[in-house]
């Protein structure tokens, strides 16, 4: 409650005239960020680290940047409070775009082909207009991502936080798939893109009655690297759905052999960030093929 309390006087001592009637609290749904809800309707975010204060201006700014360039809806910052000098007080506020997370489960419960395919067209015309984006274009420089620097990097990491709590015969799986990679050198060659990061699951919405996408949200892995691992979120969807994207961005079809060294990461991934950040939950959800 104490929590909630200071977050709702902080945004009443900015924003005086937005009347306050209804509130809630996520701790748990975002995971570098704590999530206030206002009247149903707009959501403010809350840093949890210093280092995710520093990354909310230049989101700010890429976010207005893309609205206006992406075929689908993206959260638009409305309400900011970014000159704080304790960085627990700067925070991002927006309308909260309305419809229901797109998990695996909930597109194959969709028995009407015609629909699945018109998701799939919203999807691929979405990562193609992103994908397409010159990031010498953009108002905040990112830096590029996915090289094989950054998987050396990611892979040590892994060994040091997460092999002492490997099966031996799982870490030996890990130590197979990296050493697979180092000796095909063509899943690092890629051209430079902008890409979401984490596209898939939570972060697509959509509206069950319409059966149409909604809006795309959660930015804070958007960067400058390899395309394909937008791709790769596509592929948790299932095969079939996957091509249906490549139907309507045949290029998603060149990142194949990418896109599926990305996704065999997905798991160590939640799980080192888990560790790293002490959320348990993330940590035992990435390892659980492992342990």
């Amino acid at each position: 409650m104490e929590k909630i309390k200071n977050y709702l006087n902080l945004i009443a001592q900015h924003y005086p005239e937005l009347v306050i009637e209804q509130s809630r609290l996520h701790t748990t749904e975002g995971q570098f960020n704590d999530i206030v809800l206002i009247n149903e309707s707009l959501l403010f975010r809350f840093p949890r680290s210093a280092e995710v204060a520093g990354g909310y201006a230049p989101q700010a700014a890429l976010l207005d940047f893309l609205a206006k360039r992406l075929p689908l809806p993206i959260p638009e910052i409305l309400y900011t409070h970014l000159e704080a000098v304790d960085w627990r007080e700067k925070f991002l506020g927006y309308r909260l775009i309305q419809g229901k997370p797109l998990f695996r489960q909930e597109l194959q419960a969709i028995e009407d082909e015609l629909a699945l395919r018109q998701m799939a067209g919203q999807l691929a015309g979405f990562l193609r207009a992103l994908h397409q984006i010159p990031p010498a274009s953009l108002p905040a420089a990112l830096p590029v991502q996915d090289e094989a620097g950054f998987w050396e990097d990611f892979f040590r990491g892994v060994r040091r936080d997460l092999f002492p709590h490997m099966r031996p015969d799982a870490r030996r799986e890990v130590d197979a798939y990296f050493e697979r990679y180092d000796s095909q050198p063509e899943l690092n060659r890629f051209q430079p893109a902008l890409r979401h990061g984490d596209f898939g699951g939570s972060n697509i919405l959509y509206d069950p009655q319409t059966l149409r996408i909604s809006g795309i949200i959660d930015f804070e892995s958007l960067g400058v690297g390899d395309p394909a691992a937008d791709a790769a979120g596509l592929m948790t969807y299932g095969e079939a759905f996957f091509e249906m994207c490549v139907e309507a961005y045949p290029e998603l079809g060149d990142m194949r052999a990418r896109a599926l060294f990305h996704r065999g990461t997905f798991a160590l991934q939640e799980a080192w960030y888990g560790f790293q950040m002490g959320d348990e939950e993330a940590f035992q959800s990435g390892m659980a093929d492992y342990l």
